[in-house]
Order: C-alpha cells, then structure tokens, then sequence
C-alpha cells in the first residue's frame, strides 16, 4: 500500500512485466529432451528440510545459514534447468518454486543481520544491536540481493487509514 502511494499519479501509468519463468514452462518434446523434469515434490521436501528444523531456522548460526543457503541456491538452479511435464504439475511447480525463492530471500536477510532481534536468534550475535534500526530489504530470483533501508518516518499505516 506504502509503494502504491509513492508512486503517486504516476502509479497507472508504469510499465509491468512478468518477474519469473521459472516453474510454468511445459515445453515440446524437443524441449523436455534438454531439460530434466521437475520433481516438485522433492524439491519442496528439500526446503522444508532446510526451513523447518528449529536448529537451522530458529537457532541461527553463521555456518547454518550458509550450508542451507547453498543448498537453496542449488535448489534453485535444479528448478532453472527442469521442465514441467504436464499442465497438472503447473500450479505444484509454482509453489515450489515460490518456497525456494521465499527460503532464499529469507536467509540471505538473515545473514545481513548481525544481531539477535524478534524470532531472529542468532547463536553467533546473541544481543540486540542498537545501531541496527533498519529494514533488511531482499529479492531477485536467479540473483538475490539483500540491502538496508533506514526506517521510515511515515505514520503506521493504522494511523494512516483513520486519518482518511
């Protein structure tokens, strides 16, 4: 809602394109012939193994973040080179897909944050950080970036919605 608004009257009048391929591409014969086919359902195990464990996901390390990191961003390049191989798998290929790109995002964040801070428990940075008053903004698919973004000093949007 925030981005809607900064965008002002210029907000009808931008330019939107699909982000992401990955996952809804079934292909012909020829195609399917270059590329494996998708496992959704093993690769959606693989993301639940490395975002369900408190021990990787709750209680944070450095190390663990990294190796389930790594394991994601191969994930992601399997989901890059598999095909489709039926229309039926299209909406299970899409959620898969979403999950490894959400667990992506989401640690890649989380090795920005050098503290412990909410349900964020970092074993390596145990106290909250003062000087860290910030977003930790990420996204990309093939790509993923991570910046800071200082916290704004706009009134919360339950404030906004009653002042209208």
């Amino acid at each position: 809602m925030l981005y809607t608004r900064s965008l002002g009257e210029h907000k009808t009048q931008r330019h939107v394109k699909g982000v992401g391929e990955v996952g809804l591409q079934s292909g012909s014969v020829a195609c399917r012939r270059r590329h494996r086919s998708l496992a959704t359902d093993e690769i959606i195990q693989a993301v639940q193994a490395e975002v369900f464990p408190y021990e990787k996901n709750y209680f944070r390390t450095e190390q663990g973040l990294t190796e389930s990191l790594s394991k994601l961003n191969h994930l992601w390049q399997e989901l890059r080179s598999s095909q489709v191989t039926s229309d039926k798998e299209l909406i299970r290929a899409r959620e898969a897909t979403a999950m490894v790109a959400t667990a992506r995002w989401m640690y890649s964040s989380a090795i920005e944050r050098k503290e412990t801070r909410g349900m964020h428990k970092h074993q390596d940075y145990p106290e909250l950080d003062a000087n860290q008053q910030h977003h930790v903004i990420s996204g990309g698919l093939d790509q993923v970036w991570v910046k800071s973004q200082p916290l704004s000093t706009e009134k919360p949007l339950s404030k906004i919605g009653a002042a209208v």
